[in-house]
């Protein structure tokens, strides 16, 4: 009735409204007469028209930006992605997506394209708007520095960092003054252009070294801690170095510069004495993401961009305001973590491509069109890696490093990624570098940050430490060892509470390895060590309850399932564990299970008609990622589809035939260690001819009567599935499962897929 008259109404409102502007419009029309407006009569020109119309809708700015910008995502994702999966940094990737959408590919072979996606009118809006994305950029660099990691260890790492800039400073110097006269812009004096190129060889990308430290597992060991802290000693000296660079630029000259420069150390001043306080206030109060209110976001948000334009207004560039006020954040790193969250992905996602593109567009790799203008381009790179590599590596030999770790020091310190395009481009508006220069800079960057993943993996193959001989009788590989790699807290207790079942009371000759791995990108500096304090902590905690010993694995991944098949792999364990449901890492290792909650055959039975698909992952219920993991790792791989698994008492394992044989091993491993009550079901008539199988099982009757039982009956029961706390069951028969729909999909227990 309710519905009737709700219907009724929606007719008469729609139906009494919709003629009242029917008529209000049939009126209207009488006033166009005095007007002598003229209906235009129907022609095929209206296609025209439309077309016309369409064309000039493409060319609004707003169009025209959207365009651009859904382009530049796209394309540099996709090269940040390439890149990654050859182990460099996405920068990188992204770095050469610009490039390739500038001038030196697209606009030399689809000029035409070009010209309608970047027109040269368009370009200054695409150039604001990558600027807000550096600012952004920038605060988030200067939040993620660790200040007090840097009192704590200045001495070294000072010595160090100020070494790696003086040194390459001073030949970038000594290599203006060789190119000055055929390369500088006309009206540009030599201060100018040599101090630019000073300061462009004796940048160090912090964010770039910190992603390779991270990935590279070295964060926690003295030489992650100590480069760590000399890239930050860096990044605030070199901006310091650029902002009376750009001081002295914009004065016109070295004396009249000293106003910009005493306006400047006021500015600091004032940042630090003043509002730095007032923001710790703030943030003490308002450091949960509940309390971080929409006023207060404003309060940070307002420090940001009043700082930036106090330093635009200065003369010392609005990014070094930006990575001011970051810096100058309250130092909580649960705080910065939260605010950082909500500035992040807009920044790195969505903005900061559009300044790679842009830089892109200014770099003509054609101009370098002349042996001589390569010569210049290889004497650039030569420069910086000779500057920035062995000054920094020798500052660090003379402070007490070894050779390997003052060469690892080297080499990642000569990572320059972002933040040389940033200095690039500012001495490019600046007018103090050519375009040649430039495009050479620009390659100059690109080789260096490549080049650091390949040299450091040069310096440990070349300072490698030879294997240690362990007699057999102590050799690991004589334990049984096992490696579950988790996602959260929660699915690691679960995890190492399957692990424990089957080592429980193997406690000498056992090896239990619990590891979690997160994207790099997803994780700051900072808060490194309280973010692998927060995860694993549960998880130690469980271990203690269960007087189960583990070791922990942490590690920063920039391919998350590659690095879970190698370190399974190099491991030599015996078994992989990992979970269905709750995933490998966050929420995105296995895919749905089809039918899994919405396909029920007959609720009263279990349905045994198979397909007989050839092919393992063939239909496969698990998505890309879990193949890889699967089939690439050489030991037997465990996934654990948790439905709240408490103990394990009951076991149900079916057999379908004789391939599922190898899952006795861990039937008896839950007898003996865990004292659980094994139910196999003889589903398809294997056992029965299945020598070894009778013979295990009899076995199994004899050590441990009472605790293993044999069911022949196809007909299984939900009320019988649902007593069980856990399903141990193949991979192969477990797919055949999911192709015929069985009502066990609905009706299962905890469930454990082993792939042998």
């Amino acid at each position: 009735m309710k519905n009737f008259k709700n219907s009724f109404f929606y007719i008469i409102v729609i139906g009494v409204f919709s003629g009242l502007i029917y008529w209000i419009i049939g009126q209207g029309k009488l006033l166009e007469i005095p007007r002598n407006i003229v209906p235009k009569p129907l022609e095929s020109g209206h296609w025209n028209d439309f077309v016309a119309a369409m064309t000039h809708n493409l060319q609004h700015p707003l169009a025209m930006l959207l365009a651009q910008i859904i382009t530049i995502i796209f394309v540099a994702r996709f090269f940040g992605w390439v890149c990654r999966k050859i182990g460099q940094p996405s920068v990188v990737g992204e770095i050469i997506a610009g490039i390739l959408l500038g001038p030196s590919f697209v606009g030399m072979y689809w000029p035409e394209f070009s010209a309608v996606l970047f027109p040269k009118e368009s370009l200054g809006n695409l150039q604001f708007l990558s600027q807000i994305g550096l600012i952004l950029f920038m605060f988030v660099i200067g939040m993620e520095l660790d200040l007090k990691a840097l009192r704590n260890k200045a001495h070294d790492a000072v010595v160090i960092s100020h070494a790696s800039i003086i040194i390459p400073f001073s030949l970038g110097v000594g290599l203006a003054y060789y190119i000055y006269a055929q390369f500088a812009p006309s009206g540009v004096e030599f201060l100018s252009f040599g101090l630019f190129t000073g300061i462009a060889m004796s940048i160090t990308a912090f964010p770039v070294l910190a992603r390779i430290v991270q990935e590279r597992g070295i964060h926690k060991t003295k030489l992650g801690t100590i480069v760590i802290t000399c890239a930050a000693a860096d990044d605030i000296t070199a901006w310091c170095i650029l902002a009376a660079v750009i001081a002295i630029v914009k004065a016109g000259s070295f004396t009249s510069s000293f106003y910009i420069i005493g306006l400047a150390i006021v500015y600091v001043f004032l940042m630090l004495k003043l509002v730095r306080p007032f923001l710790k206030r703030v943030g003490d109060l308002k450091s949960t993401r509940e309390s971080l209110s929409k006023p207060v976001v404003a309060i940070f948000l307002l420090t940001l961009i009043i700082s930036s334009y106090v330093s635009e207004l200065i003369g010392i560039h609005a990014l070094f305001g930006a990575f001011m006020a970051g810096a100058i954040m309250p130092e909580s790193s649960k705080f910065r973590n939260i605010f950082i969250d909500k500035v992040e992905d807009v920044a790195v996602i969505l903005l900061l491509p559009l300044f790679f593109v842009f830089t892109g567009l200014r770099t003509e790799i054609g101009l370098i069109n002349d042996p001589e203008l390569w010569k210049l381009t290889a004497l650039i790179i030569l420069v910086a890696v000779v500057g920035k590599f062995f000054g920094s590596a020798l500052a660090a030999k003379f402070v007490g490093q070894n050779w390997k770790d003052s060469l690892s020091i080297g080499a990642l310190m000569n990572t320059r990624g972002l933040m040389e395009l940033v200095v690039l481009n500012i001495g490019y508006d600046l007018g103090v570098l050519s375009t040649e220069i430039f495009t050479m800079m620009v390659i100059m960057a690109l080789v260096t940050t490549f080049m650091t993943g390949p040299a450091l993996d040069i310096i440990n193959f070349a300072f490698r430490e030879k294997p240690a001989v362990v007699p057999q009788e102590i050799s690991s590989k004589s334990k049984f060892r096992i490696l579950l790699s988790f996602a959260s807290a929660e699915s690691g207790k679960t995890l190492l509470k399957v692990a424990h079942s089957l080592v429980k009371k193997q406690t000498g000759n056992t090896e239990v390895t619990a590891m979690h791995l997160s994207l790099s990108s997803e994780l700051h500096t900072f808060d490194l060590k309280d973010y692998e304090k927060d995860i694993f902590e549960p998880v130690i905690a469980e271990s203690e309850i269960i007087e189960q010993k583990i070791t922990t694995l942490f590690k920063a991944s920039n391919d998350i399932d590659s690095d879970i098949i190698d370190t399974a792999n190099q491991g030599e364990y015996d078994l992989l564990l990992i979970g269905l449901g709750q995933s490998i890492f966050e929420g995105t290792l296995l895919g749905k299970v089809l039918g899994f909650t919405t396909r029920i055959i007959n609720p009263d039975r279990l349905i045994d008609k198979f397909t007989g698909k050839e092919g393992l992952f063939e239909n496969s219920p698990f998505d890309e990622r879990t193949r890889q993991i699967v089939t690439k790792s050489k030991m037997p791989v465990a996934i654990l589809l948790d439905k709240e698994l408490g103990d394990i008492n009951r076991v149900f394992m079916p057999v379908f035939s004789d391939e599922d044989t190898f899952l006795m091993e861990y039937a008896q491993k839950l007898i003996r260690n865990n004292g659980s009550q094994l139910t196999v079901l003889d589903a398809m008539g294997e056992i029965k001819s299945n020598s070894n199988l009778r013979e295990n099982i009899r076995l199994i009757e004899q050590t441990a009567p009472n605790h293993i039982m044999l069911m022949n009956d196809r007909t299984v029961r939900r009320e019988f599935l649902a007593a069980q706390d856990l399903m141990i069951i193949s991979l192969e028969s477990w797919k055949k499962l999911v192709d015929s729909q069985s009502i066990w999909l609905n009706n299962t227990p905890s469930v454990l897929i082993i792939k042998p």
